[in-house]
């Protein structure tokens, strides 16, 4: 079922913002009416299909509307804004990538309660060869292995359904593109957008704005890889495969130096072996092996975690 997200703001100008904000997320919007309005009937059926509220209180004056709306939200996880729109369109900005990354947030918790996740998580990045490697990757671990990854791989926009096709299901994992809210946990290979920006919060979750990566590479795997270098150390592990370039060297260098795990897969056994030879050459990389191989080590490794 779609995310469906209430907004409740008795200002037209913030209620345009916020609409234009959360439909940028890939979210519904079901837009709260004034009390008096021959909508409100059809308003509150459609509430049991929404699944959080953002109402707006920065207005000082008391509201009947306001109130009819709390009464009606209930138990509904709601965000309350009690700071108004900002006039300046650079302030204006900050503002609504605030809420976008506290409703990132509150719909993790909302679809996977549990607060800071524990689950070992691997980022996994390639490029030219890259998903072949990934697949025979995948495909030689043992059933059931106790891990999730977060997949960047050098694509065209729209690749990402392909990816998930030949992956999801493979070896019991659930493979899906990355989503605003969805959270990086074990049994799931999550596909990172190649055109858009990928944030991880404190809780796993996962917000995805439309602006593009930096830099001549999409996705960027040093942009995500310096996004994963957020999550501790001891839950994961980064894995670079096949792939032209030097991508992903620079971030798996800082994620080593800090105490993280990199393995690289063999440059003999990859399509194109500049993206390992980069991170070896870094010194960063402690394992290099063939896909089978990095899949045997990883089982080993997460079974003693």
């Amino acid at each position: 079922m779609p995310t469906v997200i209430v907004i409740a703001s008795e200002q037209g100008e913030v209620r345009r913002a916020l609409t234009a904000c959360v439909t940028g997320l890939g979210f519904g919007v079901l837009v709260a009416p004034n009390v008096t309005s021959s909508g409100w009937p059809g308003f509150t059926a459609e509430l049991a299909n929404c699944q959080l509220a953002l109402v707006d209180l920065s207005l000082e004056a008391d509201s009947d509307t306001t109130d009819h709306w709390l009464h009606c939200l209930g138990d509904m996880p709601t965000l309350y804004l009690d700071s108004p729109l900002p006039k300046a369109e650079d302030q204006r900005a900050h503002w609504l990538r605030r809420i976008a990354l506290k409703l990132a947030s509150m719909l993790a918790e909302v679809t996977i309660p549990g607060g800071v996740s524990n689950d070992q998580v691997w980022l996994l990045m390639g490029s030219a060869g890259g998903p072949e490697a990934v697949a025979e990757f995948i495909s030689a671990l043992p059933g059931q292995c106790p891990v999730g990854f977060l997949y960047g791989q050098h694509i065209n926009p729209g690749f990402e359904s392909h990816l998930v096709k030949t992956l999801n299901g493979r070896n019991g994992f659930n493979a899906r593109a990355a989503k605003t809210g969805a959270r990086l946990q074990r049994g799931d290979i999550v596909i990172a957008p190649s055109d858009q920006r990928l944030t991880i919060l404190a809780n796993d979750a996962l917000l995805i704005e439309a602006h593009p990566w930096p830099g001549r590479y999409h996705p960027s795997l040093d942009g995500i890889a310096v996004e994963f270098n957020r999550r501790p150390r001891h839950l994961g592990g980064v894995i670079v495969f096949s792939g032209m370039g030097n991508d992903g060297a620079a971030a798996a260098r800082l994620y080593a130096s800090k105490g993280g795990t990199v393995w690289t897969q063999a440059p003999d056994s990859c399509v194109v072996n500049a993206m390992p030879e980069a991170v070896r050459a870094s010194g960063c990389a402690s394992y290099s092996a063939t896909p089978s191989e990095l899949a045997a080590k990883l089982a080993e490794t997460v079974g003693r975690a």
